[in-house]
C-alpha cells in the first residue's frame, strides 16, 4: 500500500513538471518568429561596432631552445627571385642500365651509355662532360655544365 500511496502523490507532480517546460517552449517560440531572430539586419550602430579587430604579433621574444632573441629577417631577404640562367646545356644522348655493388670494399659502378659509348662509372666520376652525382636504384642523377638531370633506368 505505500507504492500506491507514492504514486498518487508522484504523478501530478511530474504532471505538472511536464506541463511547465510544454509552456516555457510554446511561449518562447510565440514571442519572435525563429527566422526573423536568426537573419535580421544590423542597425548603424551595431555596424559600425563590426569593424574587425587588427592586431599584431610581438615576435621579439627569446627563444626557449637556444637562449638567443628571435629575429625577423626581411622579406626582401626572403623573397628573393631565382637568377634565370641563359645558358643552354647541350646535353649528349644517355641511358642508365644499371648498377653493380662490390661486397670487398663497397664501391658501386654503373653501366652508362653516353652518346652511344658504354661507359662503367663510379660516383663523382666525369665522363664526357657529364658528372655523375648521386645513384640510386631506379635512376642517376647527373650533371653538365651546372645544371643536374635525372636519368631512369631503361
Amino acid at each position: 500500500m505505500k507504492n500506491k500511496k507514492s504514486i498518487y502523490i508522484l504523478l501530478p507532480v511530474v504532471l505538472i513538471v511536464w506541463a511547465l517546460i510544454i509552456y516555457k517552449v510554446v511561449d518562447f517560440r510565440a514571442g519572435e518568429p525563429v527566422s526573423s531572430m536568426a537573419f535580421r539586419t544590423p542597425t548603424t550602430k551595431e555596424a559600425i561596432n563590426a569593424i574587425p579587430d587588427t592586431f599584431t604579433l610581438s615576435l621579439d621574444y627569446q627563444d626557449p631552445f637556444l637562449k638567443k632573441p628571435f629575429r625577423i629577417k626581411k622579406a626582401a631577404s626572403i623573397l628573393k627571385k631565382p637568377e634565370l640562367r641563359n645558358i643552354k646545356v647541350d646535353w649528349p644522348g644517355i641511358k642508365y642500365y644499371g648498377l653493380v655493388k662490390s661486397r670487398q670494399n663497397g664501391d658501386i659502378a654503373i653501366s652508362v651509355d653516353i652518346d652511344n659509348l658504354n661507359y662503367v662509372m663510379k660516383k663523382h666520376q666525369e665522363i664526357k662532360r657529364v658528372k655523375l652525382v648521386r645513384i640510386e636504384p631506379d635512376s642517376i642523377i647527373v650533371s653538365s655544365q651546372g645544371e643536374q638531370k635525372t636519368i631512369y633506368k631503361n
